[in-house]
């Protein structure tokens, strides 16, 4: 085989390469397919009864979002005491909320307000928070004449301008801080709480999770900064206590769950519940399910009814989406199991971490390593083949010498290891050029990995090749 042939041939498989990381973009930040139109407020006829959603019924609600908070802190009363008691009467009810990743703030945002699953391309945009334009309930609550007021992350503010009467923005990139972030946020409380001209008002703190990226959850700065959280909520609770109407408080975080409790609940639950207290239809793409547990002041026949509406709403969205469904297009697949960890037990009746890693090892890289196998299979029949008609080929190509088997193959795998060591210094530089937003490593760390012990392989496999004499 001529020279030019087999560069040909790299040539085709750094075209494969790229084709396959074209491959895992799509599949790492795949187009969520929505709807793209707004709920409405509807009424169903089943058999002779006529069922609609129940109307209004809290007077105002207060969201006070902790990010990072964590289960834990609320169930030590040393953290959190007055929010402690409260879970022990009949005034408060506590869940553990399972967030689907990426655990950052935009898609989590987008899962508490539209009930809908992001997807990691939100990890990208939540760099620069664009208008969201998928129903949620901010969006439902504005158009049905809501007044909202907001203070805290900024990306609030990006995700729905024009929604608040009254907002003040704080930035969630300087991590450093973690006490102006959120004295920013609450010096505005005591002027709300006087007024009576909102419906609703949402509270986001950064300072807890601020803390949790520069010194870790076991600071002894995290304590003070709960307990000033609970003397907020505890300031919120009361003042709207005194005035004797309606009200829901709403105490929760965007990430960091404890499996503890017994009561779970997806976080995209929280959408469609809301909806429901607030008097608001669903939205549409939302995929949660109404927490009747919180509905106290319903009848029996206004939570069955609240259950028929959230169960029509989710009927819809699948009849709109079964085309997609009926080709094989699933979605918006979030998981990162992409490794066979079954492989690993294989003739095994218990844990033994060696075997169980070089079996991991082994199914997870058979492919490459079956591959380079074949690249010096090739190599060798080559050389067989050269040696047959060597003094033909000497003679022929006196002036221009074809490269020898090992030349060739040595050129093959120093091409390929370049490629391994480029892109491995890609995902480097992304993962260090977002080193202080710490999410970002939980979302690129297994790609990484697997990039890493990827590059490892062909290491060796260059080395063991160097050794082969001539």
């Amino acid at each position: 085989m001529k020279w030019s042939s087999q560069a040909s041939l790299l040539y085709i498989l750094i075209a494969i390469s790229l084709i396959s990381y074209v491959l895992f973009l799509v599949g790492f930040f795949p187009l969520k397919q929505i709807v793209d139109t707004k709920a409405t407020l509807k009424n169903y006829t089943l058999n002779t009864h006529t069922i609609s959603q129940p109307s209004n019924q809290e007077t105002k609600v207060v969201i006070v979002l902790i990010d990072a908070l964590r289960s834990d802190f609320v169930s030590e009363d040393r953290f959190m005491p007055f929010v402690h008691e409260t879970l022990l009467t009949c005034n408060g009810r506590k869940y553990i909320v399972k967030a689907h990743p990426p655990t950052v703030t935009l898609p989590r945002i987008k899962a508490l307000t539209s009930g809908s699953i992001p997807g990691f391309v939100d990890v990208v945009l939540n760099f620069d928070s664009r208008s969201l334009t998928e129903d949620n309930i901010i969006s439902q609550a504005f158009d049905h004449g809501k007044k909202i007021v907001f203070y805290g992350d900024d990306t609030w503010i990006k995700l729905f301008p024009e929604h608040f009467i009254r907002s003040e923005g704080t930035t969630s990139f300087f991590v450093t801080d973690y006490t102006e972030v959120d004295d920013n946020v609450t010096r505005h409380l005591d002027d709300e709480l006087k007024a009576d001209d909102w419906d609703m008002m949402i509270l986001h703190y950064l300072g807890l999770d601020h803390i949790g990226h520069t010194v870790g959850p076991a600071s002894p700065l995290v304590a003070p900064k709960l307990q000033e959280m609970d003397k907020i909520i505890q300031n919120i609770y009361t003042s709207l206590e005194k005035k004797g109407s309606d009200f829901l408080v709403l105490v929760c975080g965007d990430h960091e769950e404890m499996w503890r409790a017994q009561h779970q609940l997806l976080q995209v639950d929280l959408a469609p519940t809301l909806s429901v207290l607030l008097g608001l239809p669903p939205p549409s793409n939302s995929l949660g399910q109404l927490l009747v547990s919180v509905f106290d002041g319903f009848t029996d026949q206004q939570k069955l009814d609240s259950l028929y509406v959230n169960l029509q709403q989710v009927i819809r969205l699948m009849e709109q989406s079964v085309e997609d469904i009926e080709k094989g297009h699933m979605g918006n697949s979030n998981s990162l199991s992409t490794v066979d960890v079954s492989a690993g037990y294989v003739g095994l009746a218990g844990y033994q971490s060696t075997v169980v890693g070089v079996l991991l090892f082994c199914s997870t890289y058979a492919g490459p390593g079956f591959w380079l196998i074949a690249l010096v299979k090739y190599h060798l029949e080559l050389g067989q083949t050269q040696t047959t008609d060597k003094a033909d080929t000497d003679t022929i190509n006196h002036q221009y010498p074809s490269p020898t088997p090992r030349f060739a193959l040595l050129t093959s795998v120093h091409s390929l290891l370049t490629e391994r060591l480029v892109t491995l210094l890609f995902y480097c530089v992304v993962v260090s050029s977002q080193r202080y937003h710490l999410f970002v490593w939980t979302v690129f760390s297994p790609k990484l990995l697997y990039e890493g012990m990827l590059t490892l392989v062909f290491v060796v496999f260059a080395l063991a090749v160097s050794a082969i004499g001539p």
